[in-house]
């Protein structure tokens, strides 16, 4: 898990970095962003759903989820 977090943390830095050279890219940073914060939430709610002590979480996500979705279709 915490492997997933430094890939995540490292793809943030290059999409940063990209965001500083071109802002023309904002649209497109947005739009990556959510995509990888729709993947990782998915993923983790995926997880979540296994044990039976995380439904709280589960719904929790799922709605965060959604709204990141939301977002996605916005930006996009």
């Amino acid at each position: 898990q915490i492997t997933i977090y430094l890939y995540q943390i490292k793809i943030l830095n290059i999409l940063l970095w990209v965001l500083k050279l071109w802002p023309s890219f904002h649209k497109l940073f947005y739009c990556i962003v959510s995509f990888f914060l729709v993947l990782f939430y998915s993923f983790f709610v995926y997880i979540s759903s296994l044990n039976f002590f995380h439904h709280l979480i589960y719904k929790y996500f799922f709605l965060l989820r959604k709204n990141i979705s939301f977002l996605f279709f916005v930006y996009c």
